[in-house]
Order: structure tokens, then sequence, then C-alpha cells
């Protein structure tokens, strides 16, 4: 790879973001990353869904009123998700959520159970 490829790549580092950032002991800073890690779950959660039952991004994206790209970008932690986008979702892949209260306060808001449809 050439250093000017490098050089232009359209991504940063976490080391280069919280570079930027400065102070990471800020409440602004503390509720960023919560908020992020929910984010990561979140699109890891709906990945693992989707390709659990073999359904590609844009057919889900179809089910719930996105495009494969915007799909992508979920899975990829991208997007802080509404309830009813929960729900869209969990209806196009067949199945039922649960959210329950896990962890101390600050720590994890939910965590999603799934559930048969039919449960």
């Amino acid at each position: 790879m050439s250093e000017e490829r490098i050089a232009t790549r359209p991504y940063r580092t976490l080391e280069e973001v919280l570079a930027a950032w400065g102070d990471t002991d800020t409440p602004e800073f503390k509720e960023g990353l919560r908020q992020a890690r929910i984010e990561q779950d979140f699109g890891a959660f709906v990945y693992d869904l989707r390709v659990a039952v073999g359904m590609s991004r844009i057919a889900l994206g179809k089910h719930i009123g996105m495009t494969g790209g915007d799909v992508q970008g979920m899975e990829e932690g991208g997007v802080s998700p509404t309830l009813e986008m929960i729900e869209r979702i969990a209806t196009a892949l067949g199945v039922r959520l649960r959210l329950v209260a896990d962890g101390e306060a600050g720590q994890r808001l939910a965590v999603m159970e799934v559930t048969g449809a039919d449960e």
C-alpha cells in the first residue's frame, strides 16, 4: 500500500479520534461513548439475527423501509434505534424481542432477548 493511499483513508483510528477529542474525562464524552456502545451492540445484534435467518441486507431494508446501505450502517453501529425501528426489524426477521434491564444504572440500558415469533 502506498503512503499516499494510507494518508487519504476515509476513516480515523480510535487513537486519532480520542486524540482529537482531548479531555475524555467529561460527562459529555462518557455519554457519547455509552451511546456509541449501545449503537454498536444493537448493530451486532441485528447482524447476527439477520445472518441467522438467512436474510440479505437489501431484503431486510425493503421490509423496514431502508436501503441495504442503511442496514449496513446500522449493523456497523451508526444508528440509534427507535422503538418503532426495533419493532419493524423484529417483525421482518420473524422474532419477538423482549427488552430487559441489565446492569447498574449508567452501564447498560437494556439487553434484547430473542424469542420465537409465536411465544
